[in-house]
């Protein structure tokens, strides 16, 4: 049912941000690309580990900023990227 629903949903890539696949870690290409993995982050894991250092190492980000009452993802990020800095 969700991907006849998303099969009808206008769909545009972003233009000014880079938007990552929780499925792969790694950025989106195409809005096709969108409609075939989106349907998959209900059932697959995400790929979490990817995702922070893709967005640390390839983008240069160095600041990851969380939103909501605890510091859980702030925490995994740290962990993370100490771990790959050494």
């Amino acid at each position: 049912k969700f991907k006849s629903v998303l099969a009808n949903t206008k769909i545009t890539m972003p233009e000014n941000h880079i938007l990552y696949s929780n499925v792969t870690g790694r950025p989106y290409t195409s809005v096709k690309e969108i409609r075939e993995l989106l349907p998959l982050q209900m059932i697959k894991p995400v790929m979490w580990h990817s995702i922070v250092n893709n967005i640390h190492f390839n983008e240069g980000c160095f600041k990851f900023i969380e939103c909501g009452a605890t510091q859980t993802q702030s925490k995994i990020v740290k962990t993370i990227l100490r771990n790959e800095d050494g």
